[in-house]
């Protein structure tokens, strides 16, 4: 019978199944004796039936009949002193075998006492506060960044670069070729084959930033590449990515197609290069391979086409994921690989774990892979870095997980496959960071297994679960709540020296709004991979994500705002709220946006007003500075403490009027808004481009002249 309340032999299995196994075991051999001995010496086989049908009878009682009564004579009535031995057993497995055993437990107070000096001490934190969304940003990336319908940004990730002094977090997303959203007419055998063969470029925006235009600010843009930041992009080319589905042929009697040129000088010519990578598989020289290819793609081309040169090459397996999959089948993959800027190239990292549903006592989970497929496990670990060459398409695999025994007994199986994580480049190993994934499955085991108590685990006396937010599909504050996904942010946590970047998620009493704790994964240098959890007092309310949603629906200023956009043709979305944690007090940001209700892919939404709470304070503002001005004060000292957009100076002092030189310089930039604005009705995204430039440009030079 099935232990209710944990994992693993309890009781009835250990005093009763486990003794009964090892009589039937007996009986077996028994008759299996008897049996042989009888043959042999011709005699009857009453004596080996008897023991065969009591081998019968004694497996009916020893599977079903004494252990469902020992469970409901004996264990049921006193359930709770028999199987806590066995409950500890569990609870202890389970830790480990989900990497939790060693959980830094700390204390959160959770005051209310945020004053201009701790904001002034926590600059960078505020500075770094993500108030872009995945989903919008991909949309206005997808209408401005693509250029051309068969560019698409897949996904939107977060990451940290150092840009001199400045330690920022930012959004990043490749721009690769998608060649089933090329038009019908150029879908031909040497298009797809020969020319379009890879994306190009990357595009990199603030996290915490907006144009006039509530568009993001863009730190690497444009094809070719365009950077504001020291980001050095000397191979843009993206061979091997996520959406790269097909094989292409490089080396070929044709050039590939580069990048088109978007500037309006050139004609609209296209730039075309040569593949110069060590990827692929040679088939120029070799008829069988180029046979066999031929078969197994069902490509008859590949046989009969004239364009290919001793020299070409065959770049097969280019989507990541099936690259991945291919090498090591027995390792699971997370399921979000993230683009980096290193060393001049661009690289795919990606996670990879051991996993097993075989450890004695632990929890078992059942974890979606897919609409269709689950892992069953009951371990895992991070155990594996993986790197690949989005140029080259080399896979290299790091263990990031020194201490796995399956990792290990891969190693020594296969040997020159894995390599130690210290042979990874530095400048990629400054951009891992703790896995989703995992974070997921961690987080909500530790929603039950937080307990080290048996009697209070039996009991679930303190179970938590993942706080709720608002759906971004709800239209109106406190509508429809989901599950809080877990975020990146750079932060200090409380007592210690400096920032870093870390994974976040809230919890929850069962069945209650108000938050119960926090807990964080760190990501950066000798820390990366330590768990650190904050629990508030119990006695204490400290309001949750979704308690926070419900109040703003009464704040006047958000409803009357509301009203204003509710027009036809506009739809408001809602950002997720982010729990940023200052000190020992919780700010919580949540940003809003605003778009068209049609258009599909190609809507562009606006960052309208960003929400900020603190206490029982809930404010609507354009910025973050804003928000926060208006909470803890206005006063000078105020806006000194409240970080500008990416930097960690305070803001200058009121200056006097504007002279002649000043005012030549806003009239300049009032026409260079209206020529911006101008190109953007007109879908000159090249001319508006170079407007925008040309305003920041005006702007730094006024911010010179009243200094």
């Amino acid at each position: 019978m099935p232990n209710r309340s944990f994992t693993g032999a309890g009781y009835v299995e250990t005093t009763v199944r486990l003794p009964g196994l090892y009589l039937l075991m007996a009986i077996s051999l028994l008759t299996a004796g008897s049996l042989v001995w009888n043959i042999r010496r011709g005699r009857v086989l009453r004596f080996p039936l008897m023991m065969l049908a009591a081998l019968v009878g004694a497996s009916v009682l020893v599977h079903a009949v004494i252990p469902a009564a020992v469970q409901n004579a004996i264990v049921n009535p006193n359930e709770w002193g028999l199987q806590k031995p066995y409950i500890q057993r569990h609870l202890t497995a389970t830790r480990q075998a989900f990497g939790l055993d060693n959980v830094e437990e700390r204390t959160f107070e959770a005051n209310t006492n945020l004053t201009v000096a701790d904001l002034q001490r926590n600059n960078q934190t505020l500075s770094n506060v993500r108030i872009w969304d995945y989903q919008p940003l991909q949309m206005i990336f997808n209408s401005l960044q693509s250029f051309k319908q068969y560019y698409k940004f897949n996904d939107v990730d977060v990451d940290r670069y150092t840009f001199g002094s400045d330690y920022r977090q930012v959004m990043v997303a490749a721009r690769e070729l998608s060649q089933p959203d090329l038009p019908a007419s150029s879908k031909t055998w040497q298009n797809l084959r020969l020319q379009y063969t890879h994306g190009y470029g990357v595009v990199m925006t603030a996290v915490n930033t907006t144009t006039a235009q509530g568009q993001p600010e863009y730190l690497v843009r444009d094809i070719p590449p365009q950077s504001k930041v020291p980001v050095r992009l000397e191979r843009p080319e993206i061979y091997y990515g996520e959406l790269t589905d097909n094989p292409v042929i490089v080396d070929s009697k044709l050039e590939e197609f580069d990048y088109p040129t978007l500037h309006s000088g050139a004609e609209g010519e296209n730039q075309y290069t040569r593949y110069q990578g060590t990827g692929g598989i040679p088939i120029g020289r070799n008829l069988v391979a180029k046979l066999a290819y031929a078969f197994r793609m069902a490509d008859s081309y590949l046989i009969l086409s004239g364009d290919l040169t001793p020299n070409s090459r065959l770049l097969f397996r280019r989507n990541i994921r099936e690259r991945m999959q291919a090498i090591t089948p027995f390792l699971m993959h997370d399921r979000d690989p993230y683009i980096v800027v290193a060393d001049g190239k661009l690289w795919w990292i990606c996670d990879a774990y051991t996993v097993s549903d075989r450890y004695p006592y632990a929890k078992t989970l059942d974890i979606p892979l897919d609409a269709f497929r689950y892992y069953r496990l009951n371990y895992i670990r991070n155990a594996v870095k993986v790197v690949i060459d989005a140029y080259n398409g080399s896979v290299s695999y790091y263990i990031a997980d020194e201490s796995d025994p399956m990792i290990q007994t891969y190693r020594r199986a296969l040997p020159g496959l894995f390599k130690p994580l210290s042979e990874m480049p530095a400048s990629l190993r400054q951009h891992l960071r703790y896995p989703e994934d995992l974070f997921r499955i961690q987080s909500n085991i530790w929603a039950l297994y937080h307990m080290r108590d048996p009697r209070v685990f039996y009991m679930r006396e303190d179970q938590w679960e993942i706080a709720k937010q608002q759906s971004p599909e709800s239209t109106v504050p406190g509508g429809e709540f989901q599950q809080m996904e877990p975020y990146y942010l750079i932060m200090r946590l409380p007592g210690e020296k400096r920032e870093e970047f870390l994974l976040l998620i809230v919890y929850t009493p069962m069945n209650q709004e108000k938050m119960i704790a926090w807990m964080c994964a760190k990501c950066d240098g000798e820390d990366y991979g330590k768990i650190v959890l904050y629990r508030f007092p119990k006695e204490r309310t400290i309001y949750g994500p979704a308690q926070i949603e419900r109040l703003l629906g009464q704040v006047s200023e958000i409803r009357t705002q509301l009203r204003l956009w509710d027009q036809p043709g506009s739809q408001v979305v809602w950002g997720h709220l982010l729990v940023i944690p200052i000190e020992q007090s919780l700010l919580y940001v949540k940003p809003v946006y605003l778009q068209t209700t049609g258009g599909g892919e190609q809507r562009i939404p606006e960052l309208k007003k960003v929400i900020v709470a603190y206490g029982d304070q809930r404010v609507m503002a354009d910025t973050l500075e804003q928000g926060l001005q208006r909470i803890f004060g206005a006063s000078g000292s105020a806006r000194a403490a409240t970080p500008r957009p990416l930097s960690l100076t305070p803001a200058a002092p009121a200056t006097p009027t504007p002279t002649g030189d000043v005012r030549a310089l806003v009239n300049q930039l009032a026409d260079a808004i209206r020529a911006a604005e101008t190109a953007q009705r007109e879908g000159n995204w090249a001319e508006y481009g170079r407007q925008l430039e040309r305003v920041k440009t005006l702007v730094q030079q006024l911010q010179q002249r009243i200094r």
